[in-house]
């Protein structure tokens, strides 16, 4: 009987599949999901963030070691905080429910209503859901076998979705408040990239680097992940970069009135998480100076001086300054987006770094992949 109990040891040794048994990447291997778009689903598409579903992908996350070797730096930095989190009853149980689960329950993660949903008004949301949606959702994603007693116990309780909010909101302050910034920042940049690429390539190129997970064939986005429910008549469609998603997608069906969500890897997560490579460069570093070379290689994708500032932990007005030197040399540009002054790298900073401009850019290039604009091996 599989209980998922929370523990430093589950994060402990090697190798994994000793530690978790079959190792499988959750969600890739899922039937394909598809659905013809309508003029009405693109005219509603959107843009959100939701800082429950960060949660609830990053429980996904320690519950499902076969991801942790992506996530290492991050699960390491997990680590002290399980003993409180061990403690949490309510907790253990959704750890062990999001354990046995081929996908994350909907109820679980309410659909934004804004832009940046609030973790308020999502946990008030997840309050709200009654006990038969509870129950109902749970049983498509995993058996109650797989569950102990008191765990099972939990789930028909009649307040489980208030159980479960409190649980999320304590998990939410042991594993992602201190990072928060870092990771709404990574999030922000992914929507700022695909916005670009919707502009420049039309609705298919938003999807291009998702490719096989996500891809847009004619009409029909064809999507491979495990749904949490069976695809309804939904109006519309929501996308959610997550920064703990990779390598999976997720299908969340808000209902008829309500979007198709599609929840995916966000571009940069491996730097949001694990801040930037070390600069192997040291002939650029040397040339330029360290710093200068770090902001040089961070700028992958175009960022305002706060992201630089939380990525790279420096002052502001240090990265300001180099700024204005790699601007005035040419390296890079910058141009205002909203509120914001964005930064990129030129094709001479491009040249300098030894990188192909032109190449076909990937999320995971981080991970041994050589797309993006080069590999920085």
């Amino acid at each position: 009987m599989v209980t998922g109990a929370l523990s430093a040891d589950a994060l402990a040794g090697l190798p994994v599949a000793a530690r978790y048994g079959r190792v499988r990447l959750p969600g890739v291997d899922a039937e394909p999901f598809e659905r013809e778009l309508s003029v009405s689903d693109l005219v509603c598409c959107r843009f959100a963030i939701s800082s429950v579903a960060e949660v609830l992908e990053a429980l996904y996350t320690l519950a499902h070691g076969e991801r942790l070797p992506a996530y290492r730096s991050a699960a390491a930095d997990w680590t002290a905080a399980l003993p409180q989190l061990g403690a949490n009853g309510d907790l253990q149980t959704l750890f062990a429910l999001l354990r046995v689960s081929r996908a994350i329950p909907d109820f679980l993660t309410p659909l934004p209503r804004s832009a940046v949903a609030e973790l308020d008004v999502e946990l008030a949301q997840i309050r709200g859901v009654q006990t038969q949606r509870v129950l109902a959702e749970i049983r498509h994603v995993a058996s109650e076998q797989d569950l102990s007693h008191e765990q099972r116990q939990l789930l028909h309780a009649p307040d489980a979705g208030a159980r479960f909010a409190d649980a999320i909101s304590v998990a939410w302050q042991a594993l992602l408040e201190q990072n928060w910034p870092r990771i709404r920042d990574c999030l922000e940049r992914d929507i700022l990239h695909r916005s670009r690429m919707l502009a420049r390539g039309g609705f298919a190129a938003v999807f291009d680097d998702l490719a096989p997970l996500v891809a847009l064939e004619g009409p029909c986005l064809r999507v491979v992940a495990a749904t949490a429910q069976p695809a309804t008549a939904a109006t519309g469609l929501l996308l959610l970069p997550s920064v703990f998603a990779w390598p999976r997608v997720a299908v969340v069906s808000g209902g008829a009135s309500q979007p198709l969500a599609l929840r995916y890897p966000a571009r940069g997560f491996a730097a949001a998480l694990f801040g930037t490579p070390a600069d192997a460069r040291d002939a650029v570093a040397r040339l330029i100076g360290r710093t200068r070379a770090q902001i040089l290689a961070a700028l992958d994708e175009p960022m305002y001086t706060t992201a630089l500032v939380m990525q790279l932990d420096r002052s502001p007005g240090n990265i300001a300054d180099h700024l204005s030197v790699l601007n005035t040399s040419g390296l890079i540009s910058k141009a205002r987006v909203g509120r914001y002054v964005i930064y990129s790298r030129t094709a001479l900073g491009n040249a300098v770094l030894g990188i192909d401009a032109d190449a076909d850019r990937g999320p995971l290039s981080v991970f041994g992949r050589t797309s993006g604009r080069g590999s920085r091996r």
